[in-house]
């Protein structure tokens, strides 16, 4: 019975760690987007959109994300700038922090020029690889990529965003 017990014990240790191990992370920051606009509200709109974008990326349990106030903390003691940072600059900051991938973007919002209440916008978005240098995933969201409007426009898109995302993770 000893025996028995025993085995049993050595079967679900491996068999637990097997599943520990296989759910493996990829540890990712979210660099501050930057923003292109003609219109005041669109700096206020690009940190939804990121907000949005950061609960879409954690919902799918394939990436830890690095907390948006150590990222900022790190970034100001390394005096970096999202604007324009180098590839040495990436490299550092992913290794101060860590991390494997770091995913940076751009929005582009221009109003209207026809008077009326409607406005086109762009996305990009980058992931690169740390250790390499290499674009791992790049997506472009415009409006021809998407027919929704109103309130939620944001959370679709970066419910789009994170769906290409996975596509290619």
């Amino acid at each position: 019975m000893k025996k028995i017990f025993l085995l049993f014990l050595f079967i679900m240790m491996f068999w637990v760690s097997g599943n520990v191990f296989s759910q493996t992370r990829e540890k990712m920051a979210i660099l501050p987007f930057k923003a292109y606009s003609n219109d005041s509200r669109a700096i206020q709109e690009m940190k939804d959109l990121q907000g949005f974008l950061t609960t879409e990326i954690l919902k799918t349990k394939k990436f830890t994300l690095v907390e948006r106030a150590r990222l900022d903390e790190i970034m100001k003691e390394m005096k970096l700038s999202s604007s324009s940072m180098s590839y040495k600059d990436i490299q550092r900051l992913g290794q101060t922090l860590g991390v494997n991938k770091i995913l940076t973007g751009e929005f582009v919002r221009l109003a209207s020029t026809a008077g009326v209440a409607s406005y086109f916008f762009t996305v990009n978005v980058r992931i690169i690889d740390v250790r390499t240098g290499f674009i791992d995933v790049s997506i472009t969201i415009d409006k021809e990529r998407f027919p929704w409007s109103g309130n939620n426009i944001l959370i679709k898109v970066a419910e789009l965003i994170t769906q290409e995302i996975m596509e290619n993770y």
